[in-house]
């Protein structure tokens, strides 16, 4: 781009503002007022400004007069009075926040944060595809296509592929906005652009929790994927992703050749029950008898309690000589913590994930721990019956995590970070982060940590919530980049918008996004907020993922075509 563009249709010209409150726009009598191929919230604008143009986005539309004409009954009866007076006497308005400073290119500083605002008078219009590239780049090997604006379709929003593992992510909408294809897109651009990158540092690999068997073999038949079921990154990237399941031979989790997911008593610790508490419904006194347990008994706790609540079957449970009544005593405890603790336990051992002798050939959190390592990507599928569903998830997601996340942090403390040894780059990515995240847990959870202590251990969150507003403030203001879709309650959009700049337009616009495709993304990895119609994630989309992962490895990749035989 050379400077401004004049060829967009002009829309009007600032008469009002402040960089604080945002621009007042004019409408020319010309613009169609009401129609929305030209004005509407969340749209871009071009304000020029001499050599420069301000990228701004239009906030707010409203109605205005002058000299209380409005109040007149002619202004209202006579449709020749309402003609004389359109673009006079009465007009529209655009509050419109600027955001960058556009200059020509080939100058030091293509794309600037605006310090300042346009003079009266400054022409206003709509901004063109060449603008949206100057500030957002193109599609590449570093940039991530992920949508395009509303109002233009031929022009690309990408977010930088380093900027979006810096920091947190947060996927946020209601049920049924597409929350599970976004997410599905992100992590799928991020595996392709992960394995191309030469430093061990920057090459991602992600551990994905999948409570609704979403991201593994194949997806549900939405909209944003031309109404079929979508593949999943393990149909995808067959060679590149491992699945470990809790039903290994139940549906797509047996399509995707998915291994058990099992643990060994002997490797729950009293921290793992403390962070799942909530939904495992434990009391902290029952948390607090388990950590007495292990530090009386070793790793063995866990199936002391067991053993000896199977001696007290025998028994009739109440005399204060039956084993667990002993055992409480013993501990110091009341027997109503010992009998919480044990009703806990056995719900974990009645699963069938639980496996009374140590595996042989190690258990699945070491196998794991060994895909992420060598570069794999793993999927933990959830989609399975268990009762209650949501207390096993979390507590199978925190278990798993707190391991992998300390073997992280201790590989990324042994290694300088130019070192090939230097461990990959890790998502972890949650659904249902509220139950992980809330103001009570999120101190005691691996993800509290991973979110508080940003890319300190080369570590990304990636939350995918419809729950905004009980996931911990503290938690929430380190989730750098935000993908909002639309979400119904109040406290939910105040929730994901905090800290934002101009919250109260953003807050106007989340209120007003399409149910399907449409989500307003800010933070980290865009330069400006971004109302954004999601990217299709159809077989031609799908075609060119394929094939940009093919040229990573050589013509001996699976190709497009091979996606659609199986």
């Amino acid at each position: 781009m050379n400077g401004p563009q004049p060829a967009s249709r002009l829309l009007g010209y600032v008469t009002a503002g402040s960089l604080e409150r945002g621009l007042e726009v004019t409408l020319a009598p010309e613009t169609p007022f009401d129609d929305p191929a030209m004005v509407g919230v969340g749209y871009y604008v071009a304000i020029e400004s001499g050599s420069l143009a301000y990228l701004g986005m239009v906030t707010d539309v409203r109605l205005a007069s002058g000299n209380g004409i409005a109040g007149l009954p002619a202004a209202t009866a006579s449709p020749f009075v309402r003609k004389a007076l359109s673009g006079a006497g009465v007009y529209g308005q655009l509050a419109v926040r600027p955001y960058v400073v556009i200059a020509a290119r080939g100058a030091r500083e293509a794309v600037a944060r605006a310090r300042t605002i346009p003079g009266h008078f400054a022409p206003v219009r709509q901004a063109s595809r060449a603008e949206i590239a100057q500030v957002f780049g193109e599609e590449g090997d570093d940039r991530i296509y992920v949508g395009t604006p509303v109002d233009l379709e031929d022009a690309p929003i990408c977010l930088s592929y380093d900027a979006l593992l810096e920091r947190s992510i947060g996927v946020f909408g209601r049920t049924g906005t597409g929350k599970s294809f976004l997410t599905r897109l992100a992590l799928a651009e991020l595996l392709v652009r992960g394995k191309a990158q030469e430093r061990a540092a920057r090459r991602a690999v992600g551990l994905i929790f999948d409570l609704h068997g979403d991201y593994g073999w194949e997806g549900q038949a939405d909209p944003l994927s031309g109404s079929v079921k979508p593949p999943g990154l393990k149909q995808l990237f067959p060679q590149d992703v491992s699945v470990f399941a809790l039903d290994p031979n139940a549906g797509p989790a047996k399509r995707s050749n998915a291994e058990e997911l099992h643990i060994w008593p002997g490797e729950i610790e009293p921290e793992d029950l403390d962070a799942s508490r909530e939904a495992l419904r434990l009391t902290e006194q029952a948390v607090m008898a388990a950590f007495e347990l292990q530090r009386r008994y070793g790793a063995r706790w866990v199936l002391r309690v067991l053993e000896e609540a199977q001696r007290d079957e025998t028994d009739d449970g109440e005399s204060a000589t039956s084993p667990l009544n002993a055992l409480a005593h013993d501990l110091n405890f009341q027997p109503g913590t010992i009998t919480n603790l044990l009703r806990v336990l056995r719900l974990l051992s009645r699963a069938a994930y639980w496996r009374a002798e140590r595996p042989a050939h190690g258990t699945a959190k070491d196998a794991i721990l060994g895909r992420l390592q060598s570069g794999q990507w793993v999927i933990v599928d959830f989609n399975a019956r268990l009762v209650p569903r949501e207390a096993h998830y979390v507590f199978l997601a925190n278990f798993l995590t707190r391991r992998i996340y300390d073997q992280w942090r201790r590989k990324a403390e042994e290694e300088p970070g130019d070192s090939p040894a230097y461990p990959p780059h890790l998502v972890v990515a949650v659904e249902e982060a509220h139950n992980f995240l809330s103001r009570q847990l999120a101190g005691l959870t691996a993800f509290g940590q991973i979110a508080r202590e940003l890319r300190k251990y080369n570590v990304t969150l990636l939350v995918i919530d419809q729950r905004p507003s009980d996931i911990d403030p503290e938690v929430m203001s380190q989730i750098a980049t935000r993908f909002v879709l639309k979400l119904d309650n109040e406290r939910d959009v105040e929730a994901v918008l905090e800290g934002q700049e101009d919250r109260g337009g953003l807050k106007a616009i989340v209120n007003r996004l399409n149910t399907q495709r449409e989500a307003v993304i800010v933070g980290h990895a865009v330069p400006v907020p971004v109302v954004a119609r999601v990217r299709m994630w159809d077989q031609a989309e799908q075609r060119k993922i394929v094939e940009r992962r093919r040229r990573t490895v050589g013509a001996a990749g699976a190709t497009a075509d091979d996606l659609y035989r199986r």
